[in-house]
């Protein structure tokens, strides 16, 4: 019985870690719906990380777009943008997430509590 008991501990304990490890990675690579997107985070693509998503700025417009380009190569290149005909102005009051199942972006908007309250302060 003892000399199962080592090598059958050693399978769990690798199955432990491998599962760990994939929970850590599966996380950097897609959006969920407890996770978002804005200002300067991205999302790599998982398999290798050809490509990533986020905000951008083309040259030297004053807007933002959600876009995804080729992240291992020098010459960022885009392959798909999202608010082609609508921009965003500041990146970083607006988040991309995922609501009912699609990706949506949300304005961010900071409301003085006393605003919420109708105080006076």
């Amino acid at each position: 019985m003892d000399d199962l008991y080592v090598p059958c501990l050693k399978l769990c304990y690798m199955i432990y870690i491998i599962s760990f490890l994939t929970l850590i990675s599966s996380t950097e690579d897609k959006i969920t719906a407890s996770t978002s997107i804005s200002g300067d985070k991205t999302v790599v693509s998982a398999g290798g990380g050809n490509f990533e998503l986020g905000f951008f700025k083309p040259g030297a417009s004053s807007n933002f777009y959600i876009g995804i380009w080729y992240k291992k190569i020098s010459l960022h290149t885009v392959v798909w943008v999202a608010n082609r005909d609508i921009p965003i102005t500041d990146k970083n009051s607006f988040e991309l997430t995922l609501l009912n199942g699609n990706l949506v972006v949300l304005k961010c908007q900071i409301i003085p509590i006393q605003y919420l309250f109708g105080l006076q302060i």
